[in-house]
């Protein structure tokens, strides 16, 4: 059978090809939008990650006037990926003088003794942020949550200066001076006043305004800033009676939003309660045993007249040093004080107990060698009198206890690492010593 067409079903196939020929472009035009979106999305990021995000949160870089440091990158825990997200400013938790004893073995992996505090501690930590709103000029609204670590509190604050925000690219800002905590206004949220009164007024949001785990504050930017940076301080309470433990890395953290457009930014505040550790150990550096006789003396395969070798290895633990834009920025990072480095060996601590107090007056002659610095090794010390026995660092100075002047017979010392200049760093700060080691030998009597 033969079909045929008459007019109006002609015009009627006229006007599917129309549609077809619509439905196609709409298609292609759809994707063309789709394919848009996401070349914009690709460059927004690329553009976030080359500097151009409207909003970064960081640390302190005086230096820097146009971020202020905000736009630093880093690795908090020296693991996860260096980025601008994972800056931080890492500071010692002041324990005054609370014994902090490393009972690991094993150098670099330190496992610190648990202790409690008598008194709170609280621990002021300034900040930067960074905001451009000339894509969009309008009153913004920035959102900032820090989170301190398990049963501690956190607070935002203001700095104390009176000046106002700072346009980028200027003279920039005074250093940070002190947190102001005073202007702080529970409850209230960003309104025309606020918008066109201090421009560096803080709004606290949080649960009614109260210190807590949590902490929200809320910043309020008006409209045409254009790019500016400022301060603000995060303010860590540790309540007295927590347990804390030596050479521990804890963890607080502070993010950043705002909408139009959407942005988001964080950084990090590692606290170590203890940053430098010591790790001693001993060897048997002599035996001293005649033949046939079975070495058993202080449970140690030596006998009388053998040479114990002991190693005191000191260093800086704190973590991500020397990764990212303020890996050699050494204001971020604790050092120990010029000259200030002083490691005590006392061997008359103990008469009876080898294994938790140094007692190796009690058993020995005394050091067996005079200790020196600046040794590219000390591995061989004791095996003669005259071996190289001392510090790997340069400039380190010794002090003896017993009138032993040389040193050899003396039954404590006192080494001041580095001279009175010497500074021990992170690991990774170029040009900078970050551990080094002690080593002295006893002959056993």
């Amino acid at each position: 059978m033969t079909e045929s067409l008459d007019g109006e079903g002609v015009k009627l196939l006229r006007f599917a090809g129309i549609v077809r020929r619509a439905l196609a472009i709409a298609l292609v035009t759809s994707q063309v939008a789709v394919l848009a979106a996401g070349i914009s999305a690709l460059a927004s990021r690329r553009a976030q990650a080359a500097g151009a995000n409207p909003l970064y949160t960081g640390p302190v870089n005086g230096a820097d006037t146009t971020y202020g440091g905000a736009i630093l990158t880093g690795s908090y825990d020296g693991a996860v990926s260096v980025t601008n997200d994972d800056d931080f400013t890492a500071v010692a938790i002041p324990t005054g003088t609370t014994q902090l004893v490393n009972l690991s073995t094993i150098p670099g992996s330190p496992q610190g003794n648990a202790f409690t505090l008598a008194s709170p501690i609280a621990i002021q930590i300034p900040h930067s942020f960074y905001y451009d709103d000339t894509n969009n000029p309008k009153n913004h609204v920035i959102t900032f949550v820090a989170q301190a670590p398990t049963g501690w509190t956190t607070e935002i604050c203001a700095d104390s200066y009176t000046n106002g925000y700072y346009n980028a690219g200027g003279t920039g800002p005074p250093p940070p001076t002190s947190p102001n905590c005073s202007d702080n206004n529970p409850g209230v949220t960003c309104n025309a006043t606020n918008f066109s009164g201090p421009i560096d007024d803080w709004i606290v949001a949080g649960t009614a305004g109260t210190v807590g785990n949590q902490f929200q504050a809320t910043y309020c930017a008006p409209r045409a800033s254009g790019p500016f940076f400022d301060w603000y301080w995060v303010i860590y309470t540790i309540p007295a009676g927590t347990s804390l433990t030596a050479f521990q890395r804890y963890d607080g953290s502070i993010s950043a939003t705002a909408t139009l457009p959407a942005s988001a930014n964080s950084t990090h505040d590692e606290l170590y309660p203890g940053f430098i550790a010591l790790t001693k150990s001993e060897s048997v550096a002599v035996p001293g045993c005649p033949s046939g006789v079975t070495p058993s003396y202080l449970g140690q395969p030596i006998c009388p007249g053998g040479i114990l070798r002991y190693s005191i290895d000191y260093r800086n633990i704190v973590l991500g040093g020397g990764q990212g834009t303020e890996g050699q920025m050494a204001s971020l990072f604790p050092e120990s004080r010029a000259g200030t480095l002083a490691i005590t060996d006392d061997g008359t601590q103990n008469a009876t107990s080898q294994q938790t107090i140094s007692n190796w007056a009690a058993f020995s002659k005394g050091l067996y060698a005079a200790l020196s610095a600046g040794l590219s090794t000390n591995a061989a010390c004791g095996t003669t009198p005259a071996s190289a026995c001392g510090d790997t660092t340069a400039g380190t100075t010794f002090a003896y206890a017993g009138g032993q002047p040389s040193g050899v017979g003396a039954t404590k010392f006192i080494a001041t690492v580095g001279g009175s200049a010497f500074q021990l760093y992170p690991s990774g700060f170029a040009g900078q010593t970050s551990q080094g080691s002690i080593t002295f030998a006893v002959q056993v009597q």
